[in-house]
């Protein structure tokens, strides 16, 4: 059975050959070039360049890593290993979805895969923490729950039919049950602590404390499509007849309004001023909007073109959204109004962000790459392979990037500093690097 292929060289393969732990595999050919390949995910550990003539034959080092070549100007050694990448799990399946989370990616991630277990990750350690039970599909026009961990990684929550089991992490340990009269569709936790809110596809709406005290939030006329705690201790629900209402703390209704559209995804602002929904993806194409949580009220609607994936609050301020058409869009967060566009591939972009001195946007999508741009001018920097599947997650945690691929793979990579990569690419219409 055919595993994986590729051709890197840009040109005719002369050469091939795993190393000693077959995990590897290199390739010489007529570009005079050499590339270093995983042989499982079939995507370049490293392409290296230096030969002016057909390289003829490469190998590697007993040790896997470094690689000679010879051609007709000489004979090359060049270090096997991946400039770049840290760390990457095992793909699972290719039916992962494309939305993962109803938030963006945080140190802590579950990995929810049709007809697998539900495995939790500690990205900052490249660590497994626990396998948990699969979330149960709903079966109606509503989409399935997603997994819920908590921001500190030590609980995990699982629905399953009409309960939410909460399990300790990391010894998997079950802790408790909770239970609607209908199939869970959401489960949240509280931006800090361990609070959780539940909703179901009959409407009901619970919040379920660390000690285990429940609080039953008025019952919307629809199914609950999506909910959240907003960190001020508020919490935001969205139902599928597009009532978006918002909640004190004791279980009041403070707002009660109107979508465009049914909602997916909730993205709340550190200071619980703002609030973005993100439409659901099983109706019409419609656009997130902007919302006001001072005076509730819609600001505006983020409109780009086609199905947005994503959407975040950024550094100043600021709103990116990542859509189908293979662009990211910045947007002012107090205003909704279009500041830059950044378009770089003509197939469906799943997730963007910025990097935290704001130099930088980078987003990923359909072909498995990293894109880079300079915010100010939106002009191409550079791109990067990161995953063989879709990307469709993309996470800064100090000067790392850890992303997550549509087959349920997670990989951490060491990356030039923006400023670096600015200066480097300085004059050219894009620099691709997936190698050194």
């Amino acid at each position: 059975m055919l595993q994986s292929q590729g051709n890197y060289l840009r040109g005719k393969i002369i050469s091939v050959e795993f190393d000693p732990t077959s995990k590897l595999v290199v390739a010489a050919g007529a570009s005079g070039m050499v590339a270093v390949v995983d042989a499982m995910l079939g995507m370049p550990v490293a392409v290296l360049e230096g030969s002016r003539n057909v390289v003829w034959v490469a190998h590697f080092d007993p040790r896997s890593k470094r690689v000679i070549g010879a051609s007709s100007d000489g004979a090359r050694v060049w270090n096997a290993a991946s400039p770049y990448r840290r760390w990457s799990s095992p793909p699972i399946s290719d039916e992962c979805g494309v939305v993962t989370s109803l938030e963006p990616d945080r140190r802590f991630v579950a990995v929810d895969c049709r007809g697998h277990e539900t495995r939790v990750w500690d990205t900052a350690r490249g660590q497994l923490l626990a396998e948990l039970p699969a979330v149960t599909e709903v079966d109606s026009d509503f989409a399935s729950a997603y997994p819920a961990l908590s921001a500190a990684g030590d609980r995990a929550a699982i629905a399953r039919g009409s309960t939410v089991e909460l399990y300790e992490l990391p010894s998997g340990r079950l802790l408790r049950t909770i239970t609607h009269g209908s199939a869970i569709n959401t489960v949240a936790f509280a931006s800090a602590g361990r609070d959780l809110v539940s909703g179901a596809i009959d409407g009901s709406l619970l919040v379920t404390r660390d000690n285990g005290a429940q609080l039953a939030l008025p019952t919307f006329a629809g199914g609950i499509d999506a909910a959240g705690f907003l960190p001020d201790g508020r919490i935001v629900a969205a139902d599928a007849r597009q009532r978006l209402r918002v909640y004190d703390t004791g279980g009041a209704v403070l707002a009660d309004l109107e979508t465009s559209a049914r909602v997916r995804m909730l993205r709340m602002s550190l200071d619980s001023r703002r609030l973005i929904t993100v439409p659901s993806f099983m109706g019409k194409a419609a656009s997130p909007e902007l919302w006001d949580l001072e005076h509730y009220r819609p600001i505006a609607q983020l409109a780009g073109e086609g199905q947005a994936y994503s959407a975040r609050f950024v550094a100043g301020g600021q709103i990116l959204t990542a859509c189908s058409d293979g662009a990211a869009r910045l947007w002012d967060g107090a205003t909704g109004r279009l500041r830059q566009t950044y378009r770089g591939s003509s197939r469906v972009l799943a997730d963007a962000t910025l990097t935290p001195d704001g130099s930088m946007v980078i987003a990923g999508g359909g072909d498995g790459l990293l894109r880079f741009w300079d915010t100010t001018s939106g002009r191409p920097l550079w791109a990067m392979q990161a995953h063989r599947s879709q990307l469709i997650g993309i996470r800064i945690e100090g000067d790392d990037i850890v992303t997550r691929g549509l087959s349920g793979d997670i990989s951490r990579w060491s990356l030039p500093g923006p400023e670096q990569v600015i200066e480097e690419c300085s004059g050219h219409a894009r620099c691709a690097i997936v190698s050194k």
